[in-house]
């Protein structure tokens, strides 16, 4: 076979162009062939009204980040980053400057017993002027009254973007208790001055951290997890949620420089040995996909049990087992670049949406995104999210409802409510993908 089977032209359209501002592209042959690839509500179930899809990178315009830090037992600052890049800048007249504005609203719920409730609200603006057209971060803060309490708050950001009139509902949640968590620390990483937002960080950042709430000694350990992948959606399996090993705890130094993280997981404890948080470590094109690794494990769901271990048997003739499956799945090059661009960049997007301790593509939401692809709509309560491919309460439709459960390890980890009635949907969503027709596109 001549050339790579999964060389893809470069001639892209100017809307995918646009994506690569968050994530770039995917490349999978020797001659680095570019693969288009692509950042919780009321008291009662709402369905968002937003113009956006879900979970489809491609369909916002911006992808904001959000993160919180406790400053005290009463206080805590709320910011927002987004890239310029990402912004439309316009103007009143040519004498004025270019200008980029997005107004957020937020809504603040405490949780309790019948739900959500709302205790306060606040905004946040974005209000920018870039003449020289330079691609940088801003970042917009404000600080709020926030109680301690043994309960979970939620954050419910709505941005409007003025220029483009553009809205778009975005969620966080965040502990506040009497014992260290993830929010009560700025992480920092390589001398950088705005801290990290999320809990993922790349290996080889030089990691620092620092705590208003909390002072005392502090113990870590850097550790692996072993490959855990959600089980299909019509089985009983769970997966075991893991935990670091207390083994092996290192003492973080006060007035320590920090340091150096290895891929995997980094964990922070108090000093007696209490958990406090875990951050996954990946590679450095994280949440992209560019690694041979990455794009062999990523086909066990769509492959057999056969084919699998024949694709990772040999190192040597992994690039060329990947591109046979492909092509069978396909039937023609053309085809199966086709089913490779989608079928990634679903992985990339559930890496963006859906990480936590472990990447988002592992998740079982990371699962049922990338097999059935985006839903037709999704419903959100008070501790769940319910999927929806088709019309609601059309007998033909799929419904995939995930329940938010506790986890020391994650704010957002969500468990697909798993049910036999499922194998017929999942056996004809694999068969689309071997048949070389992507499923919900």
């Amino acid at each position: 076979m001549k050339g790579s089977l999964l060389t893809v032209k470069k001639q892209i359209t100017s809307k995918k162009i646009k994506m690569k501002q968050g994530l770039t592209y995917l490349f999978l042959s020797s001659m680095m062939c570019t693969l288009l690839v692509v950042g919780c509500t009321t008291t009662t179930p709402t369905v968002k009204e937003i113009s956006r899809i879900d979970y489809d990178w491609e369909s916002s315009p911006f992808h904001p980040q959000f993160q919180c830090y406790h400053l005290s037992e009463d206080s805590t600052e709320l910011m927002l980053k987004m890239k310029s890049k990402e912004l439309l800048y316009t103007r009143k007249d040519p004498q004025s400057p270019f200008v980029a504005k997005v107004n957020c609203w937020v809504l603040i719920e405490e949780r309790r017993p019948e739900g959500f409730a709302f205790i306060d609200s606040t905004t946040l603006t974005v209000s920018d002027a870039n003449p020289d057209k330079t691609s940088r971060l801003v970042v917009s803060k404000t600080n709020i009254a926030l109680p301690t309490n043994e309960t979970t708050f939620r954050f419910t950001f709505k941005l409007k973007d003025t220029n483009r009139r553009w809205e778009q509902t975005e969620y966080l949640y965040t502990t506040k208790k009497s014992t260290p968590g993830r929010d009560d620390f700025q992480l920092f990483v390589n001398s950088n001055t705005l801290p990290v937002f999320g809990s993922q960080i790349q290996s080889g950042d030089f990691l620092t951290f620092t705590s208003d709430r909390f002072e005392g000694n502090w113990n870590f350990v850097q550790w692996q997890d072993e490959e855990r992948l959600p089980a299909p959606p019509y089985t009983e399996t769970r997966i075991t949620i893991p935990f670091p090993p207390e083994e092996g705890l290192n003492a973080w130094v006060e007035n320590d420089l920090g340091k150096e993280t290895q891929e995997g997981r980094f964990s922070l404890f108090t000093s007696n040995n209490e958990h406090i948080w875990t951050l996954l470590v990946a590679n450095d094109y994280f949440p992209e996909v560019h690694m041979l690794d990455e794009m062999t494990q990523s086909l066990r769901y769509i492959s057999s049990k056969k084919e699998f271990e024949r694709i990772t048997s040999s190192e040597a003739t992994r690039k060329k087992e990947i591109d046979e499956f492909w092509l069978d799945c396909g039937g023609s090059k053309e085809r199966s670049r086709e089913l490779i661009r989608i079928y990634y960049s679903r992985v990339e997007e559930a890496n963006y949406y859906f990480s936590s301790y472990v990447e988002g593509w592992k998740s079982d939401r990371g699962l049922i995104h990338i097999v059935f692809g985006n839903p037709n709509s999704i419903r959100y309560g008070a501790d769940y999210e319910t999927w929806t491919y088709g019309e609601e309460n059309n007998l033909t439709s799929i419904t995939f409802n995930f329940r938010k459960v506790d986890n020391p390890l994650a704010s957002n980890h969500f468990v697909l409510d798993r049910n036999p009635i499922f194998r017929t949907q999942w056996d004809r969503a694999i068969t689309a993908w071997r048949n070389g027709r992507i499923f919900q596109e």
